[in-house]
């Protein structure tokens, strides 16, 4: 978490194309929190290799909530697309919670419904 933390403050890379992972980590009391990080495509494609590493992890965000919401992850997930910049963002991986689902759809200017 400290190494995470500390990540949070240096300048994010430029240049590259992005693909940024988000979860919802398990709760801790009435804690949780949604965790975003990118990882730049063009540095596995120019190792010929795509298996991650935690070399390859730039650490976005960690957002503590106690409801993580479709309107939460959307406001998240549009942080992180501030950060690396929306036209270096390829696309995003998530599970198929609820929450998540919302936000990437709020994120792509669907049905807020």
């Amino acid at each position: 978490m400290r190494n995470g933390y500390s990540k949070l403050h240096i300048q994010f890379p430029e240049g590259g194309t992005w693909v940024v992972l988000g979860d919802v980590t398990v709760d801790i009391g009435k804690v949780k929190g949604l965790v975003t990080v990118g990882v730049n495509l063009d540095k596995l494609e120019e190792r010929g290799d795509y298996k991650l590493f935690l070399e390859d992890l730039h650490i976005i965000g960690i957002h503590p909530t106690e409801s993580s919401t479709g309107e939460f992850a959307n406001k998240t997930f549009e942080e992180a697309r501030q950060k690396i910049g929306t036209s270096s963002l390829a696309g995003m991986v998530i599970d198929q919670g609820s929450d998540l689902k919302k936000g990437g759809k709020l994120l792509q200017g669907g049905d807020k419904k």
